[in-house]
């Protein structure tokens, strides 16, 4: 099927290039619903990263430290 693809673009003329774009277009709609996995869109991928770092203080030091400030 890509092989097809390929040819109906590299084949098309600028007079058909609107009937080359639909059909280039159908052939990958088709390819997408057959094999999602391999022709289907894939999200981007994403990447999350959490970092929490919670200390924990006494009572104590936490009237200290509101005392130096």
């Amino acid at each position: 099927m890509a092989d097809e693809i390929v040819e109906i673009a590299d084949n098309a003329t600028p007079q058909d290039a609107h009937v080359a774009r639909l059909t280039v277009d159908a052939r990958k709609w088709v390819a997408a619903k057959l094999l999602p996995k391999e022709y289907g869109d894939r999200p981007a991928e994403v990447n999350v990263n959490t970092q929490i770092n919670l200390a924990s203080i006494s009572v104590e030091d936490q009237q200290r430290l509101q005392r130096r400030r």
